[in-house]
């Protein structure tokens, strides 16, 4: 579940030589360069869990993207137990917080303020635009639509009550899928210990990694409006091109030429 620890979990994962991770930063990245596995996770997403076709879009997006050898975060923990069936050797690691209220305070500024923006405009009006006006981010959006699900909203607002009640519940769910050989409750404040002797791996001569607090959160967020803003302006850029091109061509009395893709 995001907003506890999954960055960090992710970092030290690949200092321990176990990525690349995937994280829903490689969502985030992929505006820029290949959607194409979030469209397989989307795709996903509306295919029968613990089936075949559901299996095969998943593998098409741990491998075809990078190659990922860990996941945390959304959106492939939301398919944990249909990973857990195609691999049946790995292990589970469940990150928490302190309570419902510690992770509520971090999510409803962070993360669930940015799924919001698939529902309203405020507070994010540049995610809120990259959703539903960007032909790329409406595909992301359309991933977060159907694999996420309404569990944090009630009328496209978030929902107090109903999000720490989802919360309790994945960590109920997860305790209660997961045998205990394959399962580490974990919160990343324990550090390496745990973690490694879980994995079987040596501890790192370095410090456990702190990723991704609230601040550089907001810093994250705060570009990404930026992003949607642009794509705004690069819209409108084009519309006031074509509109100069086709009114030039009108009063030169010549036709508009539209050439033919071959």
């Amino acid at each position: 579940c995001g907003r506890t620890g999954t960055d960090s979990l992710k970092i030290a994962l690949e200092l321990l030589g176990l990525g690349p991770t995937h994280h829903m930063y490689e969502v985030v990245d992929s505006l820029f360069f290949d959607l194409s596995h979030v469209d397989a996770i989307a795709a996903a997403g509306r295919l029968p869990p613990n089936s075949e076709a559901r299996y095969e879009k998943l593998r098409y997006a741990l491998t075809n993207y990078t190659g990922f050898h860990s996941t945390t975060d959304f959106p492939l923990s939301m398919f944990y137990k249909d990973l857990m069936a195609m691999y049946p050797k790995a292990k589970v690691v469940l990150t928490v917080r302190e309570s419902a209220d510690v992770w509520w305070k971090s999510a409803s500024s962070t993360i669930l303020l940015i799924q919001q923006a698939l529902f309203i405009p405020w507070p994010l009006p540049g995610h809120y635009i990259l959703f539903n006006f960007s032909p790329l981010g409406r595909r992301i959006a359309d991933m977060m639509r159907t694999v996420l699900g309404p569990h944090f909203y009630t009328n496209g607002r978030m929902d107090e009550a109903l999000s720490k009640a989802t919360y309790t519940r994945h960590i109920d769910d997860v305790i209660a899928s997961v045998p205990a050989d394959r399962l580490l409750i974990f919160d990343v404040r324990q550090g390496w210990g745990p973690l490694c002797a879980f994995l079987g791996v040596s501890v790192p001569a370095v410090p456990f990694p702190r990723g991704n607090d609230t601040n550089i959160q907001r810093l994250r967020i705060a570009g990404l409006e930026i992003v949607g803003f642009l794509h705004v302006a690069l819209l409108v850029y084009v519309a006031v091109k074509v509109y100069r091109l086709v009114m030039r061509a009108l009063s030169s009395g010549q036709p508009v030429a539209v050439k033919k893709a071959q």
